[in-house]
């Protein structure tokens, strides 16, 4: 297949990929007026909310949750293999559904111990709602404005590190002022399953 009919494949899929993300957000604010506009504006206002709530996230919620993470994994993805076709994105892929089942695994395991894992985890859930809603904009803005998918996919990158800095710092402040966990556990956990994996994954492109 030349070029020109991938990027046009890739442009199709970006579309429908896009479409079905913003599907799932017009239900959500059907629903959940009220949570919806507290997801778009700044996820950490839901703290308050689910100190009233209890630590109940329905299944729905985890569901939706996954989808639209997966939506956006698989722009992404394929944005990658678009602008760099000899990089290995499939084993990448693979790496970063691995590093995805392990932090659940760990929230899981958690949350049994210590409520503020769990309340973490409540957070991290509408969070990933938060990133997702914004980076489908982006990556419908870069890809149908013809921007090159190179610069597509570093456009991306560059925001969902941004976002991710910005989890880290207000929810991990949180954590640890509000939820009682120890300063420690917040950094291993950083270390064990945000930074490793994530160089793991890095060190494919280097």
């Amino acid at each position: 297949m030349n070029q020109p009919v991938l990027i046009t494949h890739y442009r199709l899929f970006v579309l429908l990929a896009d479409l079905t993300i913003w599907l799932i957000f017009l239900w959500i604010k059907w629903f959940n007026p009220l949570e919806f506009y507290e997801i778009i504006r700044r996820p950490t206002v839901l703290y308050h909310r689910y100190k009233a709530k209890g630590f109940r996230v329905m299944f729905a919620r985890k569901l939706t949750t996954h989808l639209l993470w997966l939506l956006w994994l698989s722009i992404y993805f394929a944005s990658g293999q678009t602008a760099y076709p000899q990089w290995p994105f499939s084993r990448m892929l693979l790496l970063f559904a691995g590093w995805y089942l392990a932090e659940m695994l760990f929230f899981w395991i958690a949350g049994k111990f210590h409520p503020g894992w769990r309340a973490f985890r409540y957070m991290r859930m509408f969070f990933t709602q938060y990133v997702v809603f914004w980076l489908s904009f982006l990556a419908f803005a870069v890809v149908f404005l013809w921007i090159p998918p190179r610069w597509a996919w570093m456009a991306m990158s560059l925001a969902f590190v941004l976002l991710g800095l910005q989890y880290n710092y207000n929810v991990l402040k949180i954590g640890y002022l509000e939820w009682n966990i120890r300063r420690v556990y917040i950094i291993l956990y950083l270390c064990t399953m945000e930074i490793i994996p994530i160089a793991v994954i890095v060190s494919y492109l280097i």
